[in-house]
């Protein structure tokens, strides 16, 4: 009788949870960020354009399965929150990664085979490492060229998502980042 009770009352508070938009399970597990957090190019007085990479740094939060990230999408915008036509009404650019992004588990013994998985012995829920990939250009040079015929608007930003796989094969789309585009100083 006392795990019906226990069964039921736990079916019952994830019910009231799940409906007030509290999010038990995050699909992707993935948490990431560009370092600076924005966007930004240089324009020289020769009028060469230097677009300026980022870094993007990744980990799984605690207990999320691994992830590999194949890609990304950029989402733009202007400073009204209009989408840019970049080219034939595609208002978006994206590119490839290849990015494994290893679960949050620590184990006590790894199996050889499976490696450390949520059944294995001493397992841990644990933050996942953090992954820096270094040189992400995810400013297109259609959207600078946009940005400086505009007259270097501010207030111009994108929208990153990544997609890919997790560990069980289950593909994924994050939500997305906002990141801003820095007219040249």
């Amino acid at each position: 009788m006392k795990k019906w009770r226990l069964m039921f009352g736990l079916v019952v508070i994830t019910a009231l949870l799940s409906s007030c938009g509290f999010e038990i399970f995050n699909s992707e597990g993935i948490v990431f960020g560009i370092e600076p957090g924005n966007l930004g190019y240089s324009v020289s007085s020769s009028g060469e354009i230097t677009v300026s990479t980022r870094e993007l740094v990744l980990h799984t939060k605690s207990g999320a399965m691994g992830a590999t990230i194949e890609g990304f999408r950029v989402y733009w915008f202007d400073e009204n929150g209009d989408p840019l036509d970049l080219d034939n009404n595609i208002s978006f650019s994206e590119g490839s990664l290849g990015i494994y992004v290893p679960a949050g588990l620590r184990c006590d013994d790894t199996d050889a085979e499976v490696g450390c998985t949520v059944n294995s012995p001493g397992v841990e829920f644990v933050r996942g490492p953090t992954i820096r990939e270094r040189t992400v250009n995810l400013l297109p040079s259609g959207v600078v060229l946009a940005h400086i015929n505009a007259g270097y608007p501010v207030g111009w930003y994108g929208e990153v998502e990544l997609y890919g796989f997790n560990d069980v094969g289950a593909g994924f789309v994050s939500k997305r980042l906002r990141v801003t585009i820095n007219p040249p100083s």
